[in-house]
């Protein structure tokens, strides 16, 4: 009889080589369902030593009934644990406890692995006795729900700016649950020329950053007088410019995380159809 285990994991980290931020991803868990997201899924090719060790590691995990889940930004990579492999999966991976993602994910990964790894792939196309046609193609449901925080939410001085100096456009994290922008020196970002207290930015119970201002502002094209929420307060979305005073900036979180779009983000294009995403998780806000 299989154990079942339940996790609680929040964790995000990333690889700096040479100074340089090379690959970032995260580990949650709310049960038992563990996701593993990394920014570039290329840097994992080569990683798995052989399909027999991968077939040994998600027998293990399902036997404590857990799933885990590897994603990057254009899907499901591959699922091991307690999962439901297609037949043809299971031809393929020799394990029901495998179910890998699209081939259009999975292939690409699977053509820089290690020689030691011996996956036999399918041709691209079967012989075409009777023409076959994917009228409603499938695809897994996603979201854009992670842990609190997560995707590295962040403010940058625009490019154009009239106060812009010619340096690389500067940063600033949201880490705090509420981020003081104004001219007075007890504020947490200090940009001259606004009001002593002209904004804040708070991280609100939903997991939402939310701009509520006292003197002039700018979301795009809309001022910031209000609209957006009953309390005055518009709710950020990455890639969202901010006007404050003469002062141009960008609010920018990675999409995974960011809870305004389904399907990990902008996946689809936009003007696409694009499904409502499921409610969060409980326990996740």
């Amino acid at each position: 009889m299989a154990t079942t285990t339940r996790l609680d994991v929040a964790l995000d980290f990333a690889l700096v080589e040479a100074g340089k931020t090379d690959l970032v991803g995260s580990v949650a868990a709310d049960g038992t369902v563990v996701d593993v997201f990394v920014s570039d899924p290329q840097r994992l090719r080569g990683a798995v030593v052989s399909l027999a060790e991968v077939r040994r590691l998600a027998a293990e995990v399902a036997g404590l009934g857990l799933t885990v889940r590897v994603t990057g930004p254009s899907g499901l990579i591959a699922s091991i644990g307690a999962v439901r492999a297609p037949l043809a999966q299971r031809i393929l991976t020799g394990s029901r406890n495998v179910r890998l993602g699209a081939a259009a994910i999975v292939v690409p990964l699977l053509r820089g692995r290690r020689s030691s790894v011996r996956i036999p792939m399918p041709p691209s196309t079967m012989i075409p006795f009777i023409p076959t046609l994917a009228q409603r193609p499938s695809r897994s449901q996603t979201t854009t729900h992670h842990s609190r925080g997560a995707g590295h939410p962040r403010l940058i001085f625009m490019i154009g700016s009239e106060n812009w100096d010619g340096s690389p456009a500067r940063q600033f994290a949201l880490d705090a649950e509420v981020t003081a922008i104004g001219s007075a020196p007890t504020c947490d970002l200090v940009l001259m020329g606004l009001d002593r207290a002209h904004a804040q930015i708070r991280h609100d119970a939903n997991d939402e950053y939310v701009l509520y201002s006292s003197g002039h502002v700018s979301v795009g094209s809309r001022p910031g007088d209000g609209n957006g929420r009953e309390d005055g307060g518009i709710v950020l979305r990455t890639g969202s410019p901010i006007g404050l005073g003469k002062w141009r900036l960008g609010f920018f979180r990675e999409e995974f995380a960011d809870h305004g779009r389904p399907f990990g983000g902008r996946a689809g294009g936009e003007l696409s159809y694009q499904r409502s995403q499921p409610a969060r998780p409980s326990g996740q806000s």
